[in-house]
């Protein structure tokens, strides 16, 4: 597409030094007598003419061509930009996961609330401790949670997690 927008302005320069030559042909032949003097004259201006709306419309596709470049380089800018923003909205949902669970971690990088503000999920035993006045922690905190629960908090138990080393009769 530059080697046409290139072309273009070369014809119109083209264009006008035709045309300028025309005008140059038209004057210098009013002199000669009678009416060959007036047909060249007039073959002169129509050439002239002819050649200035020639040199007028390559500038104008040129400049078409032009701003059609310019509106594709900021397309491609902008398709760019949305790119980079994906990539790093989705780095930051990948780290964010892990510690706050998928829907948290949404609106987190969405901003809807702020990483500060979140608290963890808690369980039923978890809200009876807290309603308790126990401190979330401490050791009557984990004695009533592995009491009512059967587990000790924190702890993780696997079910079904397969028979890696066998199984025990």
């Amino acid at each position: 597409m530059n080697l046409e927008i290139l072309k273009l302005l070369g014809d119109a320069e083209k264009y006008d030094q035709q045309a300028a030559a025309a005008q140059m042909a038209m004057q210098s032949q009013n002199g000669w007598g009678g009416g060959l003097g007036l047909l060249l004259g007039g073959i002169g201006g129509y050439m002239s003419g002819k050649r200035q709306r020639q040199a007028t419309d390559a500038r104008n596709q040129a400049e078409q061509k032009l701003m059609m470049l310019e509106k594709d380089r900021a397309e491609w800018e902008a398709e760019q930009q949305k790119r980079a923003a994906m990539a790093e909205r989705q780095m930051k949902l990948d780290a964010l996961i892990p510690e706050v669970g998928e829907q948290r971690a949404l609106a987190i990088v969405d901003g809807r609330q702020a990483l500060k503000d979140l608290q963890p999920e808690q369980t039923t035993a978890m809200q009876n401790a807290a309603a308790m006045g126990m401190q979330q922690g401490s050791p009557e905190y984990n004695a009533y949670i592995e009491r009512v629960t059967g587990k000790a908090p924190g702890s993780v138990v696997n079910v079904n997690s397969g028979t890696e080393f066998g199984m025990i009769p």
